[in-house]
């Protein structure tokens, strides 16, 4: 369009499990004004994303002045149990605190902590050496530590991360870094699916930035997180926790928008999940105990969103007779 580069244009990229879709947003006039959808290969992020933008006006492309990137990647991978392998190191108060944590592979090391993060005993670089030696050897692909009350002093999280980062030169993130709580169990629970989520997230925000770059996309890039803001490219690789719900708080916030009403129930439908969201009032409610994907509560601050492994692409199949429903 001729006045594409005097408008003020939002590109929107949704990286689903079943389809990639795009949209152009007029930021001033609060139009849509292009769209495209292809299939996502989970094989090639890459593909999709270019299949979409190809079918956009490159005038207007050259004119986007920024990029959200949403995405239920992250969410599916936690549904369907995929990842990376991930060994989990834990700095428990006892030995017995720690059974709960229901993670393997995992390895338990010295370095306690009080609660208010006063240490009772140090940090043993040569236990922690030998541990990501063995976790090395059984095909460990990233790290997560977590210990007793590292949010109130992380100094023994920031030691171990330090250490297996320099030992396995595999990606590392520490509890500390992701959340404030003080559960433990939850924390490193939290810590091991943001790790096993790292290699999946950062191969999609390397083809998004590589495919925006090729048609002439100069905008900055944004990540939608599970309560709908935005966080920046960078960061989410580290966090890509946070991104777990980003599709369907995208998909609540674009209702919203879209219908103009304040109280309503959003069904997102996917190729892989459900989601259920209820906005009253025009506010979509933040959970206070950490998102829940599957079977797994996290410390992650989201929308409260209902995910179920039900989508367009399920297999559904009766069991048993006809007695038992099966998804999957």
């Amino acid at each position: 369009m001729a006045d594409a580069a005097v408008r003020s244009l939002a590109l929107g990229l949704d990286a689903g499990g079943t389809y990639t879709d795009a949209a152009i947003l007029d930021l001033a006039g609060g139009q849509v004004v292009g769209w495209a959808k292809a299939p996502t290969r989970h094989d090639d992020l890459t593909h999709g994303l270019a299949a979409v933008l190809a079918q956009l006006d490159p005038q207007l492309l050259a004119a986007v002045t920024v990029v959200s990137l949403s995405t239920t990647l992250a969410t599916n991978a936690l549904v369907e149990d995929r990842g990376a392998r991930v060994g989990l190191l834990l700095m428990p108060p006892s030995p017995n605190a720690a059974a709960a944590v229901r993670w393997a592979p995992r390895r338990l090391l010295p370095g306690r902590l009080t609660i208010d993060g006063r240490e009772l005993e140090p940090v043993d670089h040569a236990a922690v050496r030998a541990v990501v030696a063995e976790l090395l050897a059984e095909g460990v692909e990233s790290f997560a530590v977590s210990g007793y009350a590292g949010v109130a002093n992380p100094v023994h999280e920031l030691a171990v991360g330090a250490l297996v980062a320099e030992i396995s030169g595999r990606p590392v993130i520490c509890g500390h870094q992701l959340t404030g709580r003080l559960d433990f169990v939850r924390r490193a629970h939290t810590a091991a699916l943001n790790a096993r989520l790292m290699p999946i997230i950062g191969r999609l925000f390397d083809a998004a930035t590589e495919v925006l770059a090729s048609v002439g996309v100069q905008a900055p890039l944004y990540i939608v997180r599970g309560d709908g803001s935005l966080l920046a490219v960078d960061a989410a690789r580290q966090r890509p926790i946070e991104t777990i719900l980003s599709g369907p708080a995208a998909s609540v916030v674009g209702a919203r928008y879209l219908t103009g009403l304040d109280d309503l129930a959003v069904i997102d439908i996917g190729g892989t999940t459900t989601d259920v969201a209820l906005v009253e009032g025009g506010q979509t409610a933040v959970g206070d105990e950490g998102a829940v994907v599957g079977s797994w509560r996290t410390s992650v601050t989201a929308a409260e969103i209902m995910t179920s492994g039900l989508g367009g692409d399920s297999v559904v199949a009766l069991l048993d007779g006809g007695a038992r429903l099966a998804i999957g």
